[in-house]
């Protein structure tokens, strides 16, 4: 389902506001990490191989050898498929913490009347600087 314009201008107008006021969030965020060439060589590898016991497997009529070549195949596929942990420099790693924000430790923020929206309206005003309400 397409967004509707006014939902589109809010995301473009939050987009706008996040890069204006922290730049490195939003490079970290865009930022994708990219396959090494030996990585791909390596899964094509792994393909072209499985492929040939496969196939080698269905002509020697040994569906264990035929089984083996299907593994090898989805095991490539799968390495190319799953995300390895992106590897963080140090200012990377000063800017995102892997500790609970202070926000998650104080008493107010668990209180039982404030709803998932109002902890959140509490975010955004701590960030803009505004008095809370």
């Amino acid at each position: 389902m397409p967004l509707t314009e006014h939902e589109q201008r809010v995301i473009e107008e939050l987009e706008r506001s996040l890069l204006r006021d922290d730049p490195a969030l939003a490079k970290a965020f865009r930022t994708t990490p990219k396959r090494s060439g030996n990585q791909v060589l390596l899964v094509v590898f792994g393909m072209l191989v499985g492929l040939g016991v496969l196939a080698g497997g269905v002509f020697l009529q040994n569906m264990i050898i035929a089984a083996g070549g299907f593994v090898v195949m989805f095991a490539s596929l799968a390495f190319a498929i799953v995300k390895r942990p992106v590897k963080r420099t140090a200012e990377e790693l000063a800017m995102f913490p892997q500790t609970a924000p202070k926000e998650f430790e104080t008493s107010n923020f668990l209180e039982p009347d404030s709803g998932f929206m109002g902890r959140m309206e509490n975010r955004w005003n701590r960030r803009q600087g505004e008095p809370q309400q």
